[in-house]
């Protein structure tokens, strides 16, 4: 009688052993076996470099936009307005594209080096502009700390008396 009661006994401990015991042991061993990605210091330095590289290639592309603006205003004294919304430069039907590129005032509209995932941004009243694009570099001084994202932003400069 004594037997079978130990048996029982036996198989019921042997099983909260084995599943509590090796079990985790067994996920433990599958995660350990996961391929693990490491970074080397020139790795990072190398992700800093390129985006550093980015932020300089987008602050190129916002002064050259800034200057077709500009000689947009000087001949026709109005900026492209956007009616009031903010728009992506480089839209298939950008007002940019029809007043800027069509009209030889620049000849592309420039695209964000991580484009589309980034993109440039434009707002005008015809009176004013604001050009704003995300930089890579959280840290740039350059830019304005909005939520996650670190802002440069391109303004028209003022033209007082000119009209």
């Amino acid at each position: 009688m004594i037997i079978p009661f130990l048996v029982i006994i036996l198989i019921i401990g042997g099983s909260i052993y084995y599943f509590g015991y090796y079990r985790p042991a067994k996920k433990s061993a599958e995660l350990a076996s996961r391929p693990v990605i490491t970074f080397s210091e020139g790795d990072v330095e190398l992700a800093l470099k390129v985006s550093m590289e980015h932020d300089v290639q987008r602050k190129l592309d916002l002064a050259n936009l800034q200057e077709a603006l500009e000689s947009f205003y000087n001949d026709r004294g109005h900026y492209p307005a956007t009616d009031g919304k903010v728009i992506k430069t480089f839209e298939k039907y950008s007002v940019l594209k029809d007043e800027l590129v069509k009209k030889k005032y620049i000849n592309e509209l420039p695209l964000d080096p991580l484009d589309p995932r980034f993109d440039y941004r434009y707002y005008s009243d015809g009176l004013s502009y604001e050009i704003t694009c995300i930089l890579e570099n959280e840290n740039d001084a350059q830019g304005i700390k909005v939520g996650d994202f670190n802002i440069y932003k391109v303004v028209s400069p003022e033209h007082k008396n000119e009209q």
